[in-house]
């Protein structure tokens, strides 16, 4: 089912359902703020000086290597 949004303004229906995308570099900030707000959840264990050594890791070799296919909302990435 799709998630639809009517306007009053315009009287449109806006589609709310996040799609599919490629990568692209300026995804980075976000993929790894993603990342970091779900692993501080899922991790609590893990210390901020490990957290901020793997952000570095992310960016520079596993986001690089990797296939990567967003879910993105109005031109934004979003977590679903």
């Amino acid at each position: 089912m799709t998630a639809r949004w009517h306007s009053p303004r315009s009287g449109r229906y806006v589609n709310l359902d996040p799609v599919i995308r490629g990568f692209r570099p300026d995804d980075t900030d976000a993929f790894v703020a993603i990342w970091r707000s779900a692993s501080s959840v899922a991790h609590t264990f893990l210390n901020e000086t490990f957290m901020t050594q793997e952000a570095i890791n992310l960016r520079a070799q596993h986001l690089p290597n990797a296939q990567n296919g967003p879910a993105a909302l109005f031109g934004l990435l979003v977590a679903k």
